[in-house]
């Protein structure tokens, strides 16, 4: 969401520009109105994508003023994710080999009377 509202997208996606952290908080403001770029791309009929990149920003851009902060939190930053061509969790095992601890259908069921 970063890259769309400064319009920053580097060129190697997996570049570590915004930090994204659970309950981590950026704040962007946004940039005054005359900057606002009218260059659009049409990709089928009458749906216009605006042209964010290479600065624009959307709708005329945002600065990120406050890039992932997380000192409120008495642990600090945790759960951070970036991309790598896709959404990847530094949590996560590095093989990306995730083990299934079982079935939902191995979890006993209570009965209620309505």
């Amino acid at each position: 969401m970063g890259r769309a509202l400064t319009g920053n997208m580097p060129e190697d996606s997996s570049t570590d520009d915004f930090k994204v952290y659970t309950a981590g908080m950026s704040t962007f403001k946004r940039r005054a109105l005359g900057s606002r770029s009218r260059d659009e791309s049409s990709t089928a009929p009458g749906r216009v994508v605006p042209s964010w990149r290479g600065g624009n920003g959307v709708r005329g851009g945002w600065d990120c003023v406050v890039n992932g902060e997380c000192r409120y939190l008495s642990n600090g930053a945790e759960r951070g994710w970036h991309f790598h061509g896709e959404e990847d969790f530094n949590s996560m095992p590095s093989s990306g080999v995730v083990e299934d601890s079982g079935s939902r259908d191995d979890i006993p069921r209570v009965a209620t009377k309505l």
